[in-house]
């Protein structure tokens, strides 16, 4: 056990010790005997699994489904029987074998990118395990580990990498997650109020994964989720509803805190005032709303109503029109896309909507853009599109279904073993680590910080945001702050990626190698005009004739983006990468996730087969199509309060607006209050010692630490670079997250630097 893991739990919060209850040192007794769940999950699988399609005037089947349509592979259905007297009903919603042709007319603009892929309100980015504690503190590891996430919907992180913990780890976690916009938070709140108090009051795992699974993705509830709320969380609801006391912290922001204790999942949430009021009506409406009733003529229906046409808005605005859809997922994969758009319902195919007669606040309150788009994307493809046994092949939704409500039934006998501490906030970006300290009462370093998609949306604010939240590498060897990227694949800003990117429009109406040739061969046109026929051509060349890491590494690696460090180097030909930044060192090898995270390789080498192509259609009828690099750092010195500052005076943190001083200095989290700041700031400006820089605390009293001596070592020369276009070459995809750096490779590395310089003075 390293020496920040005795620190923390013998210093930690009063909400923490809640967990510190009798059960959880009755489980520190008996570690070698693990939890098992009274019902196996194989035998509750068949229980809450698909059911079969067919409808008569009583309602839907109830029994399990096993035979499939061999048409559409949407449904499936118990008997024979039944499949024969449902066909009527099933032939008016069964799509066609083969898609229709496309009406678009060809364009001479030739798009960088067959499909337009941003994202929008669901998180464009598969769930992942933050921890890999295999490969990092070890598969016996019960150390003290605290984790920041900060993404959206950073819930989904947590649940992934407590479910993909070694058997034999059981560490204690305390969870920070971060949700600015409401209706995350709301969901995220909501559906921790739910596991914590499913535990409570020993309800069936299944029933409560099926309870949250509505709240995370249906845009309407059927009655039993609504009574559960009303019935069961109503005591929950009312610090919001002014039933009970909460703590209001002080200061020019405060923050509403509020502790609901557990030995299982301990939860406490500081909110902003504005976010605790936006959460109170979300509250309010989850309880007291009246069922939708569309034949009635209310006021509430008639905004019911209003509701459901902007849902029909939304698809028209964000909705990717069904001819380019055509041109990359099969028809009953677009039938499901349709569905999904239509209803909103996060059920199987061929499952009922009836029931479903409660609307949804977090679309009904807060009115969110692009919510139509398809939620698939916020966990892995291939899990999804692999889970079994699941009699409907075709039925991506209804997969969906089935692996999260799996996936929370293991995360919470995972907590029967060893409990959690979440710390649920709604800090933005700028202000998340002054935030932090306000809300949970003491200084945060994490672990390990997922990061999201901020370095894309704004590089500089991503590090000057988390450098001050990252534990130093010399208290935990293994604390990484996690970046992900998918902005690096597609920019062609560099004139290199440019190129390429030209070539490969020419080459979707050329041959290019009998292999992928073969696979997606080249478009037939006297023109050379872009259609939808160009899709399928335009994904191969992207997935298996691109290469992804040198595209990658241009950008990242041209100073003319990421030279931050110019101020104290001056040195304008190297980036952060090469260099380091405000304390942060870039990671060559990976150690917590593969370097790629969704990557298709060609499984026999260099020669494509059936099974590469079959594995393209599966890759490009995603909801989201961008690869998606991570990117790892570790924290080897700290840096001044002073030289943080110069850095956000310097930079263009968001060129859109300009932060105020006491807003960086939240950011920052030196001071935990505005108003100690208020209080000295005059005697700053005029400090006896001559220093004329505010609100260096430490430089004002004459305390401040020297920097560590562990230093950034450049990764590699300029003229090291010059020589290599791979100066960023890690690991193989395949086993960058398999384990720490390489001790031997480490060493050929300096013996080869020692010998250039001995023939350079020779």
């Amino acid at each position: 056990m390293t020496g920040h893991i005795a620190e923390e739990e013998e210093g930690g919060s009063s909400a923490a010790a809640t967990v510190e209850s009798p059960q959880r040192a009755q489980e520190e007794e008996h570690t070698e005997q693990q939890y098992v769940p009274e019902i196996p999950i194989e035998a509750q699988r068949a229980n809450f699994g698909l059911l079969c399609a067919a409808h008569n005037p009583e309602g839907q089947c109830v029994n399990p489904a096993v035979i499939p349509c061999q048409i559409c592979q949407l449904v499936a259905y118990c008997t024979e029987e039944c499949m024969r007297k449902d066909a009527e009903r099933h032939s008016g919603e069964c799509p066609p074998p083969t898609e229709p042709p496309s009406r678009s007319e060809p364009t001479s603009e030739i798009p960088d990118d067959p499909v337009q892929d941003e994202g929008f309100f669901w998180a464009n980015y598969a769930a992942t395990d933050v921890l890999n504690l295999a490969a990092n503190e070890g598969i016996e590891f019960d150390g003290f580990l605290r984790i920041l996430l900060s993404g959206t919907f950073g819930l989904r992180h947590l649940i992934y990498s407590i479910v993909a913990m070694p058997e034999t780890a059981c560490p204690y976690l305390e969870v920070a997650i971060s949700e600015l916009e409401v209706p995350h938070l709301y969901r995220t709140f909501l559906s921790l109020l739910i596991l914590r108090k499913g535990e409570e009051i020993n309800m069936d795992p299944y029933e409560v994964a099926d309870l949250v699974t509505h709240v995370w993705y249906s845009f309407k509830w059927p009655h039993h989720v609504v009574a559960f709320f009303k019935n069961h969380l109503a005591a929950d609801f009312e610090p919001f509803t002014g039933g009970r006391e909460s703590h209001v912290s002080l200061g020019i922001d405060p923050i509403i805190k509020f502790l609901y204790p557990s030995d299982t999942l301990a939860l406490c949430v500081g909110f902003s005032l504005l976010a605790w009021r936006a959460m109170k009506i979300f509250l309010d409406d989850t309880i007291n709303q009246k069922p939708m009733n569309l034949e009635s003529m209310n006021q509430e229906s008639t905004n019911q109503e209003s509701i459901l046409r902007d849902r029909e808005k939304d698809v028209e605005a964000y909705g990717e029109p069904l001819e380019n859809a055509f041109a990359r997922m099969s028809p009953s994969r677009v039938a499901g896309l349709v569905k999904w758009r239509q209803t909103g319902l996060m059920l199987a195919y061929g499952d009922s909507g009836l029931p479903h007669a409660q609307l949804n606040p977090m679309f009904y309150c807060s009115r969110p853009e692009s919510f139509t788009c398809e939620p698939l994307s916020e966990w892995p493809m291939n899990e999804i599109l692999d889970y079994t046994p699941y009699a409907a092949e075709a039925d991506v939704y209804g997969k969906m279904v089935a692996y999260v409500r799996e996936m929370l039934v293991k995360f919470q006998l995972r907590l029967k073993r060893r409990g959690i501490f979440v710390k649920l906030t709604n800090a933005g970006t700028v202000k998340l680590s002054g935030h932090l300290t306000k809300c949970f009462d003491r200084e945060q370093k994490f672990d390990r910080i997922e990061a999201g998609h901020l370095f894309d949306t704004n590089a500089p604010l991503c590090f000057l945001t988390f450098s001050p939240l990252l534990r130093h590498h010399e208290e935990n060897p293994f604390a990484t702050l996690l970046i992900m990227t998918r902005g690096t694949f597609t920019r062609s800003d560099n004139p290199r990626t440019r190129e390429i990117i030209a070539d490969e429009k020419v080459k979707l109406f050329q041959p290019v190698s009998q292999s992928l040739d073969s696979i997606a061969p080249p478009v037939q046109t006297t023109d050379n005009k872009y259609s939808a026929a160009c899709v399928h051509r335009h994904f191969a060349l992207q997935v298996f004739d691109r290469e992804w890491d040198m595209f990658s590494d241009r950008w990242l690696a041209d100073p003319n983006y990421f030279n931050y460090e110019v101020m104290q180097t001056e040195d304008t030909k190297r980036g952060i990468f090469q260099t380091g930044w405000l304390g942060l060192q870039f990671k060559r090898k990976n150690t917590v996730k593969p370097r790629w995270q969704n990557r298709l390789m060609p499984r026999t080498g260099k020669i494509l087969t059936e099974e590469d192509a079959s594995n393209l259609r599966r890759w490009m009828s995603w909801s989201t199509t961008r690869p998606e690099r991570w990117l790892e750092w570790k924290k080897v010195k700290d840096i001044s309060w002073d030289m943080w500052s110069e850095y956000c005076d310097y930079l263009p943190i968001i060129g859109t607006r300009d932060y105020t001083v006491m807003e960086l200095e939240n950011m920052y989290g030196f001071l935990a209050r505005e108003t100690e700041f208020l209080d000295i700031e005059e005697e700053y400006e005029n400090c006896a010692c001559g220093s004329k820089k505010r609100r260096n605390k430490c430089e004002h009293e004459h305390k401040q630490e020297p920097a560590t001596s562990t230093e950034q070592e450049p990764a590699m020369t300029n003229e090291e670079e010059a020589e290599s276009d791979g100066w960023m070459q890690m690991d193989s995809a395949e086993d960058s997250a398999a384990g720490g750096a390489n001790g031997k490779s480490k060493q050929k590395k300096k013996k080869k630097k020692k010998q250039k310089k001995k023939a350079g003075k020779k």
